[in-house]
């Protein structure tokens, strides 16, 4: 059936594959040993976010037309949003259970510690010119081209 559709096939090529290479991950340190009762590393969001961009992009074009359907739940500006988003890399969009859309955004932070224990982290950020508390690692999501070298 799915040799049908190349480009579902495609897709479902990419999730294997990214769910082996999640398999091959999911031992200590990243996380804990495989059981038979649970695989770290391999939830539907955690195996897409392994996958090429275009095959990312197939899923998420996915959701947004689920979205589209379901305009009750979310304004027409919000999943325009979300399209930017997914086209630029930003995040993945995963259909769940019960026709939830699950956004997934890859987010690289930095902890610097001194010799002291004293860790920076940033405190607040300005929005409109008002600084609001915002307290969390110094970081940013990953797009689709960032590399992993500094």
């Amino acid at each position: 059936a799915l040799k049908a559709d190349p480009l579902m096939f495609e897709v479902a090529v990419e999730y294997a594959q990214a769910y082996h290479r999640a398999l091959l991950e999911a031992k200590p340190p990243l996380a804990l040993s495989p059981t038979d009762l649970l695989i770290e590393m391999t939830s539907p969001s955690e195996i897409v976010a392994w996958m090429p961009w275009e095959a990312r992009v197939v899923f998420g074009e996915a959701c947004l037309r689920h979205l589209r359907k379901e305009s009750w739940r979310i304004s027409p500006g919000q999943v325009e949003l979300l399209q930017t988003e997914l086209k630029q890399g930003r995040c993945t969009l995963v259909m769940q259970s019960l026709g939830k859309v699950e956004r997934v955004c890859v987010v690289a932070s930095v902890r610097l510690t001194r010799a002291d224990g004293k860790i920076l982290v940033q405190v607040a950020q300005l929005k409109n010119d008002i600084l609001e508390a915002d307290i969390k690692l110094p970081g940013t999501k990953v797009g689709e081209g960032d590399t992993q070298k500094a």
